[in-house]
């Protein structure tokens, strides 16, 4: 249900003789909607896309673009815990229980082989993801939330104004 224009473009693309790139913005994003709660349907539906540029990187020998979506897969990860911590989907032992659930798949060994970029594999959440270390990648991702709580709630407050004016 997420996605569903980037697995679209994956499949179209491969039988392009030519792209044209309009300087002209499609669509934006905005604040609110599914930004303001936790959409449980988003990080399954991500991983899924993860293992389709796994299998069309393969299949068309594109390999300069693994490190890439590593970096990506290793975000999206990241970004799904501090949204369970910022809209509260269980209790720290809860989401510490989700997260050493998510570190026993395949994927997260796949994810640790980025080759072109060594700062990669010392970063604290790379390291942690590498450790099944569940508490540190919890405490990384609580940190985070802590940090941009004050801009959150700006958001939110701008959202509620310009909604409303």
């Amino acid at each position: 249900s997420m996605g569903e224009d980037l697995v679209f473009n994956l499949r179209l693309f491969p039988y392009l003789k030519r792209i044209y790139i309009m300087d002209k913005v499609g669509y934006n994003y905005r604040f609110g909607g599914m930004t303001t709660r936790y959409n449980k349907h988003l990080y399954p539906d991500l991983k899924r896309l993860y293992l389709l540029k796994e299998q069309l990187i393969e299949r068309y020998q594109f390999n300069k673009a693994f490190d890439f979506i590593r970096f990506e897969m290793k975000n999206v990860f990241l970004s799904d815990i501090c949204q369970r911590i910022i809209f509260k989907t269980g209790s720290s032992a809860e989401i510490k229980s989700v997260i050493s659930h998510e570190l026993e798949d395949p994927i997260w060994g796949r994810v640790l082989q980025v080759r072109e970029h060594p700062n990669f594999l010392a970063d604290p959440f790379v390291v942690a993801i590498a450790n099944k270390d569940a508490h540190t990648i919890y405490d990384i991702c609580l940190e985070r939330v802590k940090k941009e709580a004050f801009k959150r709630r700006l958001k939110k407050i701008a959202s509620f104004v310009f909604t409303h004016i």
